[in-house]
């Protein structure tokens, strides 16, 4: 049994376009490697789980960083889909210490956010319109 005690660490991943498949590591600037990981795609969805769908990319080993960050080309198949895929470490145990940031995390909830906006506006002014006494 193995006890860890602190913070986890972000591991913030973006990916490149087709033309340029990559995928990009950004983590704080003490961190020198990743843990070997894998991309996994799912034929519906986002996969929450390492064996939900298809290994499209291995790391095959650690990633070196420089200053907290990496950008290693990937076949375009990994980041064909950005909605379906996803990364996990290989070792269950890496999930003590790193947590991964997904591209589309907090995208959908700023999109809701400004959908909320426009509709609250909307029909406050069509309430205030329609409101007899003020």
């Amino acid at each position: 049994l193995e006890a860890y005690s602190g913070d986890c660490k972000k591991v913030r991943y973006t990916y490149g376009d087709s033309k340029s498949p990559t995928i990009g590591f950004t983590t704080e600037e003490s961190i020198k490697s990743l843990p070997r990981m894998v991309a996994v795609k799912a034929s519906v969805g986002i996969p929450l789980k390492r064996r939900e769908g298809q290994v499209v990319w291995d790391s095959e080993g650690p990633i070196q960083l420089s200053a907290g960050h990496a950008v290693l080309k990937v076949p375009a198949s990994a980041i064909a889909d950005p909605a379906r895929t996803r990364l996990f470490f290989v070792d269950d145990g890496d999930y003590n210490l790193y947590r991964f940031v997904h591209p589309l995390y907090g995208r959908n909830a700023r999109w809701r956010g400004n959908r909320r906006k426009r509709r609250t506006s909307r029909n406050t002014s069509a309430r205030t319109a329609s409101t007899p006494w003020t």
